[in-house]
């Protein structure tokens, strides 16, 4: 498994399963080299031992027999001795799990260098030392989670060692080239006899490395979905909750990209009800006139997780921006918001615009006769147009930005006006986020400032009907915040792209009590 190919985390975690799996692989593989050896050292002590002493009992000749060859059951005694041992206390629990890669590697080197030491003294046919731990070393690969690399590393003394005997055994009669070539020969191809279980770790990495790689990313994904689930409630906690108080309606829709996204909006009602208010406080703020409606319209630059960030920093900017003065104008709180943007997370490319928009409610003693109860005081950073929708005849009005984006000058050169326009009942005003209007159909064409126009300004009586007849669906939009996001629904080819964000301040027909 490359390093350089996964995280630090995976790494540390394939580190960490290795350990958790490694005393069953090495008891298993000790179980099965002392098995196998012991039936081998059984087959050795009839052939070597049984059958020549009946064969001499009988007076039967004994051919090609010799007193080395009984000593080939001491290697095996060795590796019986040493696996069996050692096995039986890491079953037992006798030794760390992290040092049982490194007593595999040493036993195996231990027993391959007893066996083949002895290699000359019982076997005279054969001239490959290294073939003697052939077995040990296809066992360790195929128990053992080892890596090419770690299935060599153990092997590097031996073929080293394999090498000097065969030098020993082959030029022990003379030397001479041919002897010379055919120790070369042996040398050369001696690391075949290892390609077996080279071969058995290198396919059993592969597919553990590929299945954790599977299973990590499944629970990571897992992970993060929670996370951002959570995330996203921590972060909609923050958004203000719909409603109305005495006339005044607040409505919006918000459509991440993701699971969380950078658009934002915040409301300030006059009077406010804070959140350690009792029972009783709250009710009489409630009850109370409202006085005034600030809502702040807000859209980071990018989408997703650091958008998100961004604006629970914002957010923060905010809650104490209206804390310590909660009458602040929309154009004062823009040049705060700029300077704030430009101080602190400009440096790191990340701007933001944002609308201001301020209803407030005249108090019903200082209304001229025939004249309005609420006026709206809006400034607009970099937003796209908004839009007033006045009542009867619902003709949409776009209402432009009046400052640039947020980040781009400094405080001292940030300029912005903060227009006043008399509301009656019935008007509405409508904002959005720029992913409204840069969505794009099959044909690759914009929704456009120009489709929302035409889609606020639907006639009387029943502005929704209409809306529901323009986007050929039998469902009625509840608000225009919910028409204008199915619009853009209806309009796009394929999943969205940016966030959106669609607010409404309505002017009821009739004061009522809160919601």
């Amino acid at each position: 498994m490359g390093k350089g190919l996964y995280t630090t985390d995976f790494h540390q975690e394939y580190a960490a399963e290795t350990t958790r799996i490694i005393r069953d692989r090495f008891v298993w593989l000790c179980a099965l080299v002392t098995g196998f050896t012991l039936l081998f050292s059984l087959q050795r002590v009839w052939n070597d031992l049984v059958i020549p002493l009946l064969q001499a009992v009988r007076s039967v000749p004994v051919i090609d027999w010799h007193w080395g060859r009984p000593v080939g059951g001491l290697p095996d005694a060795i590796t019986i001795g040493v696996f069996g041992l050692i096995g039986w206390r890491a079953w037992i629990g006798r030794y760390d799990d992290a040092n049982l890669m490194r007593y595999a590697r040493q036993m195996l080197q231990l027993c391959g260098v007893a066996a083949m030491l002895l290699y000359p003294v019982y076997t005279r046919e054969r001239v490959l030392p290294i073939e003697s731990v052939f077995l040990m070393h296809v066992l360790a690969c195929a128990c053992l989670p080892w890596s090419l690399k770690e299935a060599i590393r153990p092997m590097y003394p031996l073929l080293v060692l394999s090498a000097m005997m065969i030098l020993v055994i082959v030029l022990s009669d003379g030397v001479s080239g041919p002897k010379i070539l055919q120790a070369a020969g042996l040398i050369v191809f001696s690391p075949l006899v290892l390609a077996p279980g080279a071969i058995i770790a290198t396919v059993k990495d592969k597919w553990r490395t590929e299945l954790f790689r599977t299973r990590f990313f499944e629970t990571r994904y897992g992970q993060m979905r929670r996370e951002l689930i959570d995330a996203r409630a921590l972060h909609e906690a923050l958004f203000p909750k719909a409603g109305s108080r005495d006339g005044i309606r607040l409505d919006y829709r918000y459509e991440p990209v993701r699971q969380i996204g950078g658009d934002f909006i915040f409301a300030r009602w006059l009077p406010d009800t804070p959140d350690d208010a009792s029972d009783l406080e709250r009710a009489a703020a409630l009850s109370s006139p409202a006085q005034s409606l600030t809502v702040v319209l807000l859209d980071v630059t990018g989408h997703g997780l650091s958008s998100a960030l961004t604006v629970n920093r914002i957010s923060g900017e905010l809650e104490r921006l209206f804390a310590e003065d909660p009458a602040t104008s929309p154009s004062d709180a823009l040049r705060a918001l700029n300077r704030y943007v430009y101080l602190t997370l400009a440096p790191h490319a990340i701007y933001a615009t944002a609308m201001v928009a301020r209803v407030d409610r005249v108090p019903p003693g200082e209304v001229a006769p025939g004249d309005s109860s609420f006026t709206l005081r809006y400034a607009n950073a970099g937003h796209p147009p908004a839009f007033l929708r006045r009542a009867p005849k619902g003709d949409a009005t776009a209402i432009q930005s009046t400052a640039p984006m947020l980040g781009v000058l400094p405080p001292n050169e940030f300029a912005t006006d903060a227009p006043e326009i008399k509301l009656w009942p019935g008007d509405r005003f409508i904002a959005y986020t720029d992913g409204a209007v840069e969505t794009r159909n099959v044909r690759g064409e914009l929704f456009g400032v120009e489709r929302v126009r035409r889609l606020l300004s639907a006639p009387e009586p029943n502005p929704r009907r209409e809306v529901s007849a323009q986007l050929g669906t039998q469902e009625e939009p509840d608000g225009w915040p919910e028409a204008v996001i199915a619009a853009v629904d209806t309009f796009r080819s394929g999943p969205p792209t940016d966030d959106t964000v669609v607010v409404e301040i309505a002017i009821l027909e009739s004061p009522r009590r809160p919601d």
